[in-house]
């Protein structure tokens, strides 16, 4: 943990005009140790925040509470199932590194879009040209609500059917053990943007 005034003015803003300092700051090494640090911020009271890039325009990687800075260490793509187009990531990592990690298997995070935000607050922020003036973009859009209706879905019963079966091992939030603090999506497969020979 840091509690040093430079740290903590150091993470308390991010890419918005907001301004929060922190009480201290954690870097964990490892999900692991995180879960760890959380558990100790439980018992005394303090709140805590996670924090990936920093790059929110909102202001949600500021507060007074311990931030979680997964970005130094924690930013592994863990695994990656090809034939369901399912990976898992720890929080620190970023889209562009995410998406390089993922080329080997012909995959690739989101749409043909501009994505910006972290997995390690929660955020992802997307602007998807649909082009709904046309059939084909209102059709596209149905595909991806679609989609995205079935991942919220599915992430809700794995959610719940993982709450059942949790042990009574130490736990970072409810619902929640240190094997499953890794976010979950579906990358969709690689489409070539390339014209021509």
């Amino acid at each position: 943990m840091r509690f040093d005034a430079g740290s903590r003015g150091a993470y308390s803003t991010d890419a918005s005009n907001f301004r929060q300092v922190p009480i201290g700051v954690v870097v964990p090494r490892s999900v692991e140790a995180a879960v760890e640090a959380v558990a100790v911020c439980r018992e005394y009271g303090a709140p805590v925040l996670s924090r990936g890039g920093g790059t929110s325009l909102a202001g949600e990687c500021c507060n007074t509470a311990v931030v979680m800075d997964w970005s130094k260490y924690c930013d592994a793509l863990v695994s990656v199932d090809e034939d369901a187009k399912t990976c898992v990531v720890e929080p620190g990592i970023v889209l562009d590194v995410l998406n390089r990690r993922l080329e080997p298997y012909g995959l690739e995070f989101g749409y043909e879009a501009s994505l910006y935000g972290h997995f390690g607050h929660g955020c992802l922020h997307t602007s998807i040209p649909f082009g709904l003036y046309r059939t084909d973009g209102v059709a596209a859009y149905r595909s991806f609500l679609e989609r995205a209706a079935d991942l919220v879905a599915s992430y809700g019963a794995a959610s719940r059917a993982s709450t059942a079966t949790a042990s009574s091992a130490a736990s970072c939030c409810r619902g929640c053990s240190a094997k499953s603090c890794s976010g979950r999506f579906a990358p969709s497969r690689r489409r070539s943007t390339r014209t021509g020979g």
